[in-house]
């Protein structure tokens, strides 16, 4: 349909006039600047909601942090971490994890009234639901993290057993694994 904006055009546009409205507006002023767009109230309702719930958490954290990502680099940079060395480790997971949560447990609190009672149902729900994944997601990367340093003392283990062995019998197996790209594990 020509003229029709796009369902994501539209939501960005809703998400624009959430940041550009003063604090304390009712969802229903904005929702209203947007009716007879081609979006149902609904609709318009959940992306005020999730708009002002990305705003929220924004001004808690001060500015605006991607999902944690799983991704290979992540994971290699994470792996990397081990006892003694925690302290210059490139990524402080657990630093992370923990201001996460504690920023999601701010906006859950913001769901709350100062009397006990539940004002948002709905970013009371959100925020129970982003807390249960962002800890199925560290659980799964200890698992990861795991499995690399169960690998690596392998590894280590392995290395040593190598240099015990007689030179003519040992400096062959390590030339191979060298050449293999493991000579940074020997």
């Amino acid at each position: 349909m020509a003229g029709k904006p796009t369902n994501t055009a539209l939501q960005a546009e809703v998400a624009a006039a959430v940041s550009a409205a003063p604090d304390g507006t009712p969802r229903g002023v904005i929702v209203r600047q947007f009716l007879n767009r081609g979006v149902s109230r609904a609709s318009l309702y959940v992306w005020v909601e999730r708009a002002m719930t990305g705003l929220a958490m924004n001004r808690l954290k001060g500015t605006h942090s991607p999902p944690i990502e799983t991704d290979a680099r992540v994971i290699r940079g994470l792996s990397g971490i081990t006892k003694r060395d925690r302290a210059s480790a490139p990524i402080r997971f657990l630093d992370i994890l923990h201001r996460t949560i504690a920023d999601l447990e701010a906006l859950r609190a913001m769901a709350v009234s100062e009397d006990g009672k539940i004002r948002n149902v709905r970013l009371m729900l959100e925020t129970a639901d982003k807390i249960g994944r962002t800890l199925d997601r560290a659980a799964r990367i200890g698992v990861i993290i795991r499995d690399i340093e169960a690998d690596r003392a392998f590894m280590r283990d392995l290395a040593d057993v190598i240099h015990r062995l007689p030179p003519h019998v040992g400096e062959p197996i390590l030339a191979d694994m060298r050449e293999l790209g493991h000579g940074a594990m020997l």
